[in-house]
């Protein structure tokens, strides 16, 4: 008889160690297709903080987004400062100017070239502007630019002949294309102002004025720019405004 309850003692303390464990805490009905992007065993039952998974991977994960930057009031800042900085030169008045640089990233200028179209009275101006009735300007026209390992600017003298002048970015890459080379500007030629204008332009480099958007990943923005001295044109304007300009990088 003692033999028969030390079995059955020993039966039941057995199977009391291979039963399952009574957890006392909620469940969670949870769905795992709740969780996007983190694995889940669907039979569990338990919640996810308890099982050692960190609140962070159980939050939905934020898209990526593209940062947009607006660049509209640099192009304006910086063609503002560089035309405030021409009013000081000894200009030809009646006269068209377009402007070419380069503004790097660290506040350079290069690739500078400026051109004056002057207004001209005689029988031989032929130069048209956004298809004006009346010929405006004198048919020869000056450029003055870096040519090669140049240490200094030179003025060069171009022909052009019934040619309608736009107001529009790359029209003076488009007229020099149009355009006939005559000869280096001499000393007693007509003196004109180009030259003191690319070194203006010059001197503006390292200027705050040409920082770039603090996140921006451009190394270097092209420039043009036009201004129109003592002339009635209605497409140009004494200042540029942010609103006349709609450049937005986008950075990943």
């Amino acid at each position: 008889m003692k033999k028969i309850i030390l079995t059955l003692l020993i039966f039941i303390t057995g199977t009391s160690v291979f039963a399952k464990p009574n957890y006392t805490y909620t469940m969670s009905e949870t769905p795992a297709s709740a969780y996007s992007g983190t694995y889940v065993n669907e039979e569990i039952k338990a919640p996810l903080t308890q099982i050692g998974l960190p609140e962070e991977y159980l939050e939905p994960q934020a898209e990526e987004q593209g940062l947009e930057i607006e660049w509209n009031e640099w192009h304006a800042r910086v063609r503002n400062k560089i035309m405030n900085d021409m009013m000081h030169t000894n200009y030809i008045s009646k006269s068209l100017y377009y402007l070419i640089y380069t503004v790097h990233r660290n506040g350079e200028i290069s690739n500078i070239i400026t051109a004056q179209f002057v207004e001209d009275d005689s029988e031989f101006y032929k130069i048209t502007i956004n298809n004006h009735e009346k010929p405006r300007f004198d048919y020869e026209y000056a450029v003055s630019m870096k040519k090669g390992s140049d240490n200094s600017y030179k003025t060069y003298i171009y022909n052009i002949g019934n040619y309608n002048l736009s107001t529009k970015d790359g029209a003076l890459i488009d007229a020099m294309k149009h355009s006939s080379f005559k000869k280096n500007a001499a000393l007693f030629d007509r003196p004109y102002a180009t030259k003191q204008m690319a070194k203006k332009i010059e001197k503006a480099a390292k200027s705050p004025v040409l920082n770039f958007p603090a996140k921006s990943k451009r190394d270097k923005v092209v420039v043009y720019q036009t201004m129109a001295i003592d002339l009635d044109i209605p497409e140009f304007k004494p200042q540029y405004n942010s609103s006349d300009f709609n450049d937005v990088e986008k950075v990943k």
